[in-house]
């Protein structure tokens, strides 16, 4: 860019701010390790944004998977050397549990076959309990009682749930649907 004879003439190579920025990136040592850091640091949550913002799928079944997977990313990115991405890390779970994380999320994630019955499924505590919010605002009471008998038989693929029908459907609808 700064050999183009676009930059060469435009009015920003001959001012201190357009100099100034030459020499950082030309010159400076640390600044395309800063760069590098960044991106290895915010590629995973573009990908993100990316899946949040496609018209394809609704999101919300998706959107604690997605966040646990770029925090995954984040850390192979760096190698797993926690010292180089805890700060990371920490700026994202203080950004989740401030305004992303809501028990809607939780219960998406948990009534998301496509990810419920995989090996890697987190069945943290803070999970389900998304979920009884969720159906402690939704449903009366007889209401809960049912779902929370049917819970049981979604956990253990039993009846319906574990038909090869079902089993075989997961991958291929979407968690609305």
């Amino acid at each position: 860019m700064f050999s183009s004879e676009a930059w060469n003439t435009s009015t920003w190579a001959k001012k201190h701010e357009g100099v100034k920025t030459r020499a950082t990136v030309l010159f400076d040592q640390t600044f395309w390790p800063h760069i590098a850091y960044c991106v290895r640091s915010f590629t995973p949550l573009v990908s993100v944004l990316r899946e949040v913002d496609s018209e394809e799928q609704p999101c919300m079944g998706y959107m604690y998977h997605l966040m646990t997977k770029a925090k995954e990313n984040i850390a192979l990115n760096y190698g797993n050397n926690e010292r180089k991405y805890c700060l990371i890390w920490k700026r994202i779970d203080e950004r989740w549990s401030s305004q992303l994380h809501h028990p809607l999320h939780a219960a998406g994630y948990y009534l998301n076959p496509q990810l419920r019955f995989e090996d890697r499924f987190s069945n943290k505590f803070e999970i389900k309990q998304g979920l009884y919010d969720c159906m402690e605002h939704m449903l009366n009471y007889n209401e809960r009682l049912r779902v929370d008998i049917q819970l049981d038989s979604y956990d253990h693929l039993r009846g319906d749930f574990g038909s090869q029908l079902a089993m075989d459907s997961r991958k291929m609808r979407s968690p609305a649907d």
